[in-house]
């Protein structure tokens, strides 16, 4: 008869090999929000077979344990780029997300090779683990963000995946969180045992709905085919109205779904609309404009700071006013101002 660590081994583990295996099928999808969700998957699966093998196994060689731990500190970044890359359509990796990527990659490798695990066990358990965590938290928190920038009222169904699968990295990261803080040595198998509970929903899931639709399209086979150019026109002369006329971008807060609401279409609508005729994201749409509102006040309201200038635009802080002004001008806001004042200084 088999036991309940028997069990608990078996499902744990299979839960953790399938999940590497289907991180590789979906990197034949060959579309960006596809890598970065075969990644999540595959680190994923590396985290939680490492929880397994030390809990069942702790004679388990440290690099198997190292490994695991490299594995986890890419899991939130991993979800939040997956979600960001599918909800605004993103084609190629813009140069930010690649240095970001390079600058991760380059820590923890260093971090290994400088302070490998079988030398510095109590490192790695203290400080090296809260880092790791604290990266997943954050990028946990910034994808919590970025869901809710985006959610309508009514949320469509590759929305409501979306949130299963950034609810499913909470109660892992909680799972694993609880096992640091509570005393209970079988509290340690709860992440591995929560992802495998949600990784089996979602292959039964997966395997249902695949003969009626696929369940990750993921961008260029989930979004409908382009729009007809004069629908597309149509469309993007209501947003620039409303844009222009209402001042949408003054709202420090707008969301995405406000705008699509605005114009009566989904969110992933805007966010495709955007991204095929205007090659832009949601954010460097909007940030246009408030940058172009403040070149205009820049000329005429002298008596406004360059942060007041900001603020009024819609710029939630003065360092995204700067980095979006110099983005789209080319020089920051008081170097445009200061070639104004020169101009008029001239004539």
């Amino acid at each position: 008869m088999i036991g309940s660590n028997e069990l608990f081994f078996f499902i744990s583990f299979v839960g953790a090999f399938n999940s590497l295996l289907l991180g590789v099928y979906f990197i034949r999808r060959r579309t960006i929000p596809a890598y970065f969700f075969s990644l999540l998957l595959i680190c994923l699966g590396i985290r939680t077979g490492k929880s397994v093998l030390l809990y069942f196994h702790p004679e388990t060689p440290k690099i198997v344990l190292q490994v695991g731990l490299s594995a986890c500190f890419f899991i939130g970044p991993a979800l939040y780029y997956f979600l960001k890359s599918e909800i605004e359509r993103v084609k190629s990796v813009p140069r930010t997300w690649a240095i970001v990527w390079l600058m991760l990659i380059i820590w923890i490798v260093g971090i290994g090779v400088v302070f490998p695990y079988q030398s510095y066990p109590l490192l790695w358990n203290g400080y090296i683990v809260f880092a790791i965590y604290s990266i997943w938290g954050v990028f946990l928190a910034l994808s919590g963000l970025l869901l809710y920038g985006t959610f309508g009222e009514k949320l469509s169904l590759a929305e409501r995946w979306y949130l299963f699968i950034f609810i499913g990295n909470l109660l892992i990261f909680l799972a694993y969180q609880a096992a640091l803080v509570l005393p209970f040595r079988s509290i340690y198998i709860s992440g591995a045992v929560t992802f495998s509970t949600l990784f089996y929903t979602l292959l039964v899931a997966f395997l249902v709905q695949k003969k009626k639709t696929d369940l990750f399209n993921f961008s260029a086979k989930q979004a409908p085919k382009k729009a007809e150019s004069a629908n597309s026109a149509n469309l993007l002369g209501l947003l620039k109205s409303k844009m222009a006329e209402e001042k949408l971008y003054k709202n420090p807060t707008l969301k995405l779904s406000e705008v699509a609401t605005a114009i009566n279409i989904p969110a992933h609508q805007l966010s495709q609309l955007l991204n095929e005729n205007l090659n832009k994201s949601f954010p460097e749409f909007v940030n246009e404009y408030r940058v172009e509102e403040a070149c205009q006040m820049l000329f005429t309201h002298d008596h406004l700071s360059i942060d007041g200038i900001g603020h009024e635009v819609g710029f939630g802080s003065k360092s995204t006013f700067f980095a979006a002004f110099k983005k789209h001008k080319g020089v920051t806001p008081a170097v445009y101002r200061q070639a104004y004042a020169q101009m008029g200084t001239d004539l």
